[in-house]
């Protein structure tokens, strides 16, 4: 996993690690290597808005919501993988 070098995110590294999981963190204030997660980050939350908003959804089901949001695009191709999903590729 690859996420902004943030404090706040830097907690989560140990449970990663336990997990087999390997937290990459990108360099402070490299547009280079920042643009695309903040790309992700913002298309996400725009669709996820748009749809909570759509649907009137309380606020208690959008931590939900959100996960199941990336869940959905997680099953889609994507020519960023030669037109495989993320969840094919693992």
């Amino acid at each position: 996993m690859q996420s902004v070098n943030a404090k706040e995110l830097l907690v989560i590294t140990s449970f990663l690690n336990d997990h087999g999981i390997l937290h990459r963190l990108t360099c402070l204030h490299t547009h280079q290597q920042n643009g695309s997660i903040g790309r992700e980050y913002r298309h996400i939350n725009k669709m996820g808005i748009a749809h909570l908003v759509g649907l009137s959804l309380p606020i208690v089901f959008w931590g939900e919501f959100f996960f199941t949001l990336v869940n959905i695009i997680n099953a889609f191709p994507t020519p960023d993988l030669h037109n495989q999903s993320p969840y094919e590729i693992c």
